[in-house]
C-alpha cells in the first residue's frame, strides 16, 4: 500500500473509532510500526491527528490551521457519509425534466447521482466521477467539461474550464462548499472555487449543498455571496445551533424530510 492510501486509511479508522494504536495500523495495513509511526507524525505535522501514548487520536478538520487542513477526495467521502447522502436525496428532487443541469465537482453533489430522476435531462460537469457514473445513462445528454485536472478533487479547473462555462446557460446549478459563513461560501482551493463561481453566475436556480459541519466555518477563498444563493440543502437534522450561525440566511436552509 502506498503511502497516501496508507496514510487516508489511517484518517478513516480515526473517524470511525476516535483513537488507534501503532500496533493495531501495522496489523491491519501489514505494514511495520515503524512505517505507522512515521505516518502518525506526518499527518500530525499536518493538523489531522493528535499523537498519544502509543498511537494517535482524532483531532476535528475544523481544529486544525487552515494551511494544514487535508481534503482530498477519499477522506471527504468518508466524513458525513450519511448527512450527503440525506442532502443528495432532497437536492436530487428538485430538479424538473427537460432541464439544463450543472453538477459541480465534491463529494457531497456526488451524492445526488443515485437519486437523479430518470427524465430527460442535460447534464453539464466538470467532475470526473460524476461523468463517470453517469456514462452509461441514456436518459442524459452529458457534458464533461475539460481543462487543467486537479487529482486531489478529481475536476477539472482553470482559465480553458472556465472560458467554456462561461458560454453556456443552464437552469439550475448545484454546488458544494469547505466552509459556510456570512461572508458566504468558501474553499480551500482557488481555482476550484473560481470554477464554482463562474458555473453559478450563468445559471437561473443557484443551490449550495453544504452538510451542517461546514456552517459557520470559513475556508480560505470566499467564492459567492449568500445573498445570491436560492436555497442551501443541508441534512434533515441539522442542530440548531449550526443553523443559528447563519443568522438572517438560515431563510434559504432546505432540510426537507425524507
Amino acid at each position: 500500500m502506498i503511502r497516501i492510501d496508507r496514510q487516508n486509511e489511517i484518517c478513516r479508522l480515526l473517524e470511525k473509532n476516535g483513537t488507534v494504536s501503532v500496533k493495531a495500523v501495522a496489523q491491519k495495513l501489514n505494514v511495520s510500526e515503524v512505517t505507522i509511526r512515521r505516518d502518525f507524525e506526518e499527518l500530525g505535522a499536518r493538523g489531522l491527528l493528535r499523537r498519544v501514548h502509543g498511537g494517535a487520536a482524532a483531532i476535528d478538520q475544523y481544529d486544525a490551521p487552515v494551511m494544514f487542513r487535508d481534503y482530498s477526495r477519499s477522506i471527504k467521502q468518508t466524513r458525513h457519509a450519511e448527512e450527503k447522502r440525506a442532502i443528495g436525496q432532497i437536492a436530487a428532487s428538485l430538479i424538473e425534466e427537460g432541464q439544463a443541469v450543472y453538477l459541480a465537482a465534491g463529494t457531497t453533489v456526488e451524492s445526488m447521482v443515485p437519486f437523479l430522476p430518470k427524465c430527460r435531462l442535460r447534464i453539464v460537469t466538470n467532475s470526473l466521477p460524476v461523468f463517470n457514473e453517469l456514462s452509461e445513462e441514456e436518459n442524459y445528454d452529458l457534458f464533461l467539461i475539460g481543462g487543467s485536472y486537479d487529482r486531489h478533487i478529481g475536476a477539472f479547473t482553470g482559465s480553458f474550464a472556465e472560458e467554456f462555462i462561461s458560454r453556456l446557460g443552464t437552469d439550475i446549478a448545484f454546488v458544494s462548499s469547505d466552509g459556510v459563513d456570512g461572508s458566504g461560501i468558501s474553499s480551500a482551493y482557488m481555482e476550484e472555487a473560481e470554477f464554482q463561481r463562474c458555473a453559478l453566475s450563468v445559471a437561473k436556480k443557484r443551490i449550495l449543498l453544504a452538510d451542517s459541519s461546514k456552517i459557520g466555518e470559513r475556508e480560505f477563498f470566499t467564492f459567492f455571496n449568500l445573498s445570491d444563493l436560492d436555497a442551501i440543502v443541508v441534512e434533515p437534522d441539522a442542530p440548531q445551533e449550526r443553523i443559528e450561525k447563519l443568522g438572517d440566511y438560515a431563510s434559504k436552509l432546505l432540510k426537507l424530510p425524507l
